[in-house]
Parts: C-alpha cells; structure tokens; sequence
C-alpha cells in the first residue's frame, strides 16, 4: 500500500510541477 502511494504521488508530482513551471519561469521574468 505504501509503495502504491508513492508510484501514485510521484508522477502526480511531476505532473503538478511541470504545470506550475511556466508560472514560475514568468514571475521571474517579469522581476
């Protein structure tokens, strides 16, 4: 069950941060 959780977090994860990653990439341009 734990190692479930962590195969389901992971790619959720990444899939979070790559979504949140042009956001970030344009705040710091506009600083």
């Amino acid at each position: 069950w734990v190692n479930f959780k962590v195969f389901a977090i992971l790619p959720l994860t990444f899939v979070f941060t790559m979504s949140q990653f042009p956001l970030i990439k344009k705040y710091q341009i506009e600083e």
